[in-house]
């Protein structure tokens, strides 16, 4: 039977939720997709990657089967292993264009990154004085190399990008020295692993009130540590687009079974702002910007 005519029947259909991780956002983001599947109607079961490669039958479709993949790891074991042609959704992928599928395959899904252009409107919007925009990277590091080219097309025509190599310092201790002596409006981050750890976060907030200019961070506690502005996934949020996304599949089957597809889908994020540093570094970010906000950080509320 296929998927359309199963869906189109009304029947139950199973989604298989492959876990990379056991870790609270992983887990938060596959129990909403499984929350998302069952008030539809359908059957939703969890496996990790370890069950999976210990019984490779999982991923065996029957016709009424999406796989949903949660993380990066899970969506590379299924696109290796499921026996096309099958259908897919994930969520919490760091970069969905290293993502292949064989031909034939239903596909759509979420990643965990953020347009660049909206986050750099969101900048223009909070400190439309910005025409100077700093960052750190790493020369000696691929993924890095492929952001500062994008940021460099995403950034508006009449901004200045000031990137320091952090391969080219000493110390990111030194880097981040070299990136606040530049005349920068503002820091912009990225969840980059290699570049950010707890330490050299605090590291850079604190640099970024001795020479008073703003940071803009990549999640909700990066901002609340001490970050101007930032932007943020939320894993459930992302479980519920991948959700949505295998109703859609069990739907539509996205296109024909014969020509498969892939749909990526821009992911919801939330906006956060902090009132306490905007009044340490002299700033009045607009009032619609913090209505807009989904948590704002100030003396009087914490939301």
């Amino acid at each position: 039977m296929s998927l359309l005519l199963f869906a189109t029947a009304g029947l139950a259909a199973d989604i298989v939720v492959v876990l990379a991780s056991r870790e609270p956002p992983y887990q938060a983001a596959a129990n909403a997709i499984i929350s998302t599947v069952t008030r539809a109607g359908h059957r939703g079961r969890i496996e990790t990657l370890e069950s999976v490669r210990a019984n490779t039958s999982v991923l065996v479709e029957n016709g009424d089967t999406v796989f949903a993949a949660v993380g990066t790891a899970a969506a590379i074991l299924v696109s290796e292993t499921a026996i096309p042609p099958y259908n897919l959704t994930y969520c919490m992928v760091s970069d969905a264009r290293e993502l292949a599928f064989p031909p034939g395959c239903g596909v759509a899904g979420v990643s965990i990154e953020i347009d660049l252009a909206r986050q750099f409107t969101l900048i223009a919007e909070g400190l439309p004085h910005t025409r100077d925009l700093g960052m750190l990277y790493r020369s000696e590091d691929p993924d890095s190399m492929a952001t500062l080219a994008a940021v460099r097309a995403a950034i508006p025509s009449h901004w200045t990008l000031n990137a320091v190599d952090v391969d080219d310092e000493r110390s990111l201790a030194g880097a981040i020295k070299r990136l606040f002596r530049l005349r920068n409006d503002i820091v912009w981050t990225e969840a980059d692993r290699s570049i950010y750890s707890p330490a050299v976060t605090r590291s850079l907030l604190l640099e970024s009130l001795r020479r008073r200019t703003p940071v803009f961070g990549f999640s909700q506690s990066f901002v609340r540590a001490g970050a101007l502005i930032g932007v943020g996934i939320d894993p459930t949020e992302q479980g519920k687009q991948a959700g949505e996304a295998a109703l859609e599949l069990l739907r539509d089957a996205v296109s024909s079974r014969g020509e498969g597809g892939h749909a990526r889908i821009a992911p919801r994020f939330q906006i956060a702002v902090n009132l306490i540093a905007a009044e340490k570094f002299g700033y009045h970010l607009p009032e619609s910007l913090i209505k807009r906000a989904d948590y704002v950080i100030s003396p009087k509320d914490d939301r």
